[in-house]
């Protein structure tokens, strides 16, 4: 009994990708941030702030407002011209505080190309904004 190398099973699905113009990527589901948040009329540090993506709470501030949050990227199946208009941004929200997008990107193909890391001081305005921050 011989057995044979079939080597079109272990080739043929990314074959057909790249036939098809498609080809696994790297992109940026959201870049970093290495800073502080503070309310932004007396410049005190704020505890408890959530930086929010997508709806899902990622990264909380600390008793002195630090917040540190590593780049995340994904490997997505692209195709090869695939352009997007993306806009990728996190949320910083507190309670009793209006919400207020930090580390943003925009633009055709910008989930594309080196992670960032947003070392920016967050300053957030008090407010009633109706917006409930996910806990």
């Amino acid at each position: 009994m011989t057995v044979r190398f079939r080597w079109w099973r272990y080739t043929a699905l990314p074959a057909l990708l790249l036939l098809q113009g498609c080809m696994p990527r790297s992109v940026i589901v959201h870049d970093g941030l290495d800073t502080t948040v503070v309310d932004q009329h007396t410049r005190q540090p704020l505890a408890g702030v959530s930086i929010i993506d997508a709806g899902v709470v990622v990264a909380r501030s600390d008793a002195q407002g630090r917040v540190q949050l590593a780049p995340r990227r994904t490997l997505k199946l692209e195709p090869l011209m695939g352009e997007a208009n993306v806009m990728l941004n996190l949320l910083a929200c507190k309670d009793g505080y209006a919400p207020q997008p930090v580390a943003e990107r925009r633009g055709w193909n910008a989930d594309y190309g080196p992670s960032q890391v947003h070392r920016e001081v967050i300053g957030l305005q008090r407010g009633q904004t109706g917006y409930q921050c996910p806990q």
